[in-house]
C-alpha cells in the first residue's frame, strides 16, 4: 500500500532483468531485500518517492544498492513471515558479491536513465538495462500515463499484470 502498488510491478521487473543475466541470487532473496527498503517514513517526507512505476524501481534499486554497499559481506535475510528463520542457507557469500555489484551497476544505470531529459536517450538508456524489447507502453487511450516493460508477442506489459509478484 505504501508504494500505491508499485512494489509488485518493481519486483517482476527485477525478476525481469535477474533472468537476463547471470545472478543466480534466489527470488525470495531480492524480494525481501526490496520490501525490506520500503519506508513508510519516506514516503511521508516524499510522497513522490513511490509515485509512479519508473521512479519507485530506481528508489527501491538505488535503496538496496545503498545498504549493501555498506557490508562486503553478505547479510543474514530473515524471513518476512516472522517466524524466526532466515533464508542464509539459500545464499553463498560469491553470490552475494556478484548481487551486491550487480544492483549496484542496475541503480547507477536506472538513475542515470530516469534523469535523461530527452526521452529517445532515455528510452535507449532503459534498454541497456532492460533490453531492446523494453518499451513505453501506452496506459489507455483516455490517458496521458505510460507504463513500461517488455514488448512483443505474448509479453505484456509488466504494470498490466495483476496477482502475486512471483
Amino acid at each position: 500500500d505504501i508504494t500505491g502498488g508499485n512494489f509488485r510491478k518493481v519486483v517482476r521487473l527485477m525478476k525481469f532483468h535477474k533472468a537476463q543475466g547471470t545472478i543466480k541470487t534466489p527470488s525470495v532473496i531480492l524480494t525481501t531485500l526490496l520490501g525490506e527498503r520500503v519506508s513508510a517514513v519516506s514516503a511521508a517526507v516524499d510522497p513522490t518517492i513511490y509515485g509512479d512505476l519508473p521512479t519507485t524501481l530506481v528508489n527501491l534499486v538505488s535503496s538496496l544498492g545503498q545498504w549493501l554497499q555498506a557490508d562486503f559481506y553478505k547479510p543474514s535475510v530473515p524471513n518476512p513471515g516472522g517466524d524466526g528463520t532466515t533464508f542464509d542457507h539459500r545464499w553463498e557469500q560469491d553470490e552475494y558479491t556478484k548481487f551486491r555489484k550487480w544492483i549496484h551497476d542496475c541503480a547507477e544505470q536506472m538513475t542515470t536513465a530516469i534523469a535523461e531529459k530527452d526521452p529517445q536517450e532515455s528510452m535507449k538508456l532503459w534498454q541497456g538495462v532492460f533490453g531492446e524489447s523494453f518499451k513505453p507502453v501506452a496506459e489507455s487511450t483516455s490517458s496521458n500515463s505510460t507504463k513500461f516493460g517488455p514488448t512483443g508477442a505474448g509479453s505484456g506489459s509488466v504494470a498490466s499484470r495483476s496477482g502475486k509478484s512471483g
